[in-house]
C-alpha cells in the first residue's frame, strides 16, 4: 500500500485539464501556482485532484492475482491429472510441467510489452523476478540458476545446457546450445590464500 501511495504522489499526474492543456504537476509537485503544463506555463490555479485511487487499485490487484494464481494452480492439476493417468508422477514432474506453464506465461507477459531484449537486468532474474541473476546468455538476458535448471537440461555434473531464452524462446533458437557451468549445490566459497 505505501508504494502505491507514494507513487500516487509524487508520480500520478493531475487530473484537471482545460483548452490550454493538461496539468502535468504529481500531486507532491502541486503547489500554490496551481495547474501546470510540462513547459512550466501556469493553466489555471486549483488544488491537485486525481482519479487515481491506490485503495481501490491495491484491491483489484490482489483479486486479480488470487484469480491468476488459482488459473494457474487449476492447470497444474490438470498436467498433473493427464500424467497420473499415463504412468507414475513425481516431483520431477510436477517441477517439469511448473517450468512449462511458467514459460508460456512469460512468453504472454512479453509478447505484450513489446521486444523483449530492452529489458535487460544485473538486479533480478526476469524469468522469475525473484532470483540475483548469474548466468548471461548471448542475448544479453541474465537469469538465475534455478531458472537455468528449469529450463536446460544437464549435460554432466555441474554443466546445463539451453537452447534458447526462456524470455524469447522463439526468436533465441541457437544452433548450438548454449554452456552453463553452476557451482554444485553445497559448494562453499574458495578463498585463495597466497601466503601459505
Amino acid at each position: 500500500m505505501e508504494a502505491l501511495q507514494s507513487f500516487s504522489k509524487k508520480y500520478w499526474s493531475c487530473g484537471f485539464e482545460n483548452k490550454h492543456g493538461r496539468c502535468s504537476l504529481a500531486k507532491a509537485g502541486h503547489g500554490p501556482k496551481g495547474h501546470q503544463r510540462r513547459d512550466g506555463k501556469i493553466l489555471a490555479s486549483g488544488d491537485y485532484f486525481s482519479d487515481f485511487d491506490p485503495e481501490k487499485t491495491l484491491r483489484e490487484w490482489n483479486e486479480n492475482l488470487g484469480q491468476k494464481i488459482d488459473e494457474l494452480q487449476r492447470k497444474l492439476e490438470s498436467k498433473r491429472l493427464q500424467q497420473a493417468g499415463e504412468k507414475s508422477y513425481d516431483d520431477d514432474d510436477e517441477q517439469a510441467f511448473a517450468s512449462e506453464i511458467h514459460s508460456l506465461q512469460t512468453k504472454v507477459f512479453f509478447d505484450k510489452i513489446g521486444n523483449v531484449s530492452n529489458f535487460v537486468s544485473h538486479v533480478a532474474c526476469f524469468s522469475c523476478l525473484r532470483e540475483l541473476p548469474e548466468h548471461p546468455l548471448p542475448c544479453g538476458h541474465v537469469l538465475c540458476t534455478p531458472c537455468v535448471e528449469a529450463y536446460g537440461r544437464r549435460s554432466g555434473k555441474s554443466t546445463i545446457l539451453i537452447d534458447s531464452c526462456p524470455l524469447h524462446s522463439s526468436a533465441t533458437r541457437w544452433v548450438t546450445s548454449w554452456e552453463i557451468n553452476i557451482k554444485p549445490r553445497y559448494a562453499g566459497v574458495r578463498i585463495l590464500s597466497l601466503d601459505g
